[in-house]
């Protein structure tokens, strides 16, 4: 009530006459309230802080099957899913296709270094991957046919369009920053530069009409028929090192992701 009072209040100036000990014990009781205060505000920001780091619970089950064979002669570098199958490229350029138990139905051998990335149509007949021996290999999973396309550099991501096996097509990109459309023209394939000069390109995603990439500025899309830009999402100030951290792009919609 003292702090609450205007300078020259009368209030103020009866309390002035106030014997030391009342002066003391309101002093003491001032103290006990802001430390009650404290402590409470103390609470409610751990509280918080436990709310923000609380993880959703998730059910998962280590994959057996022919899994634990596979890891005894090679490291898995890459992954994919479809709904009928999963697929893990690996450091020695092979790839496995799973059953849902883990069980191998498939192997390829595509690559002569470590697969960096894999891409299904939406049918999953057909399978793209890259490597640094600068190669992207479409397979036909069912004639086991491979397509390889050669670039003079090192490939860290490849999408094939989800409507391959009609018009076949595929975006791949790099360290050097180049990321390229390959569609066939009438002379063989044709390598086109879509986008280059924003640093190395970790991910890259085709979905319906939409490609998306990720590289050192951020994520952006494009309309995939046009080339007209759609989105640009600016990397975050506390990112961390790509390098270390590498980017994924996942679509919850055919136009958000």
């Amino acid at each position: 009530k003292l702090m609450e009072a205007k300078l020259g209040d009368p209030a103020v100036e009866r309390a002035e006459h106030n014997t030391d000990e009342d002066e003391d014990d309101s002093e003491d009781d001032y103290r006990k309230d802001r430390d009650l205060d404290d402590e409470d505000e103390d609470e409610d920001e751990d509280e918080d802080e436990d709310e923000d780091d609380e993880e959703p619970v998730l059910k998962y089950q280590r994959l057996e099957g022919s899994v634990p064979e596979i890891l005894k002669r090679d490291s898995i570098s890459c992954f994919a899913a479809h709904e009928k199958f999963l697929v893990v490229g690996t450091a020695g350029g092979n790839i496995h296709l799973l059953d849902i138990n883990g069980f191998e139905s498939i192997k390829l051998k595509t690559h002569d270094q470590p697969i960096n990335f894999i891409s299904l149509d939406a049918s999953g007949d057909y399978l793209a991957s890259c490597a640094d021996d600068g190669k992207v290999v479409v397979t036909n999973l069912f004639s086991r046919q491979m397509k390889t396309v050669k670039f003079n550099q090192a490939m860290s991501c490849v999408e094939l369009s989800p409507t391959y096996t009609q018009k076949p097509m595929f975006v791949v990109g790099g360290p050097k920053g180049e990321l390229y459309l390959n569609q066939k023209g009438f002379f063989g394939d044709n390598n086109k530069i879509i986008h280059s000069g924003e640093g190395p390109i970790a991910t890259v995603s085709w979905n319906g009409n939409y490609v998306a990439w990720a590289n050192a500025y951020g994520v952006k899309a494009i309309n995939a028929a046009t080339r007209a830009p759609i989105a640009y999402v600016a990397q975050p100030e506390d990112a961390m090192d790509p390098n270390q951290s590498r980017c994924n792009i996942v679509w919850s919609t055919p136009s958000t992701m």
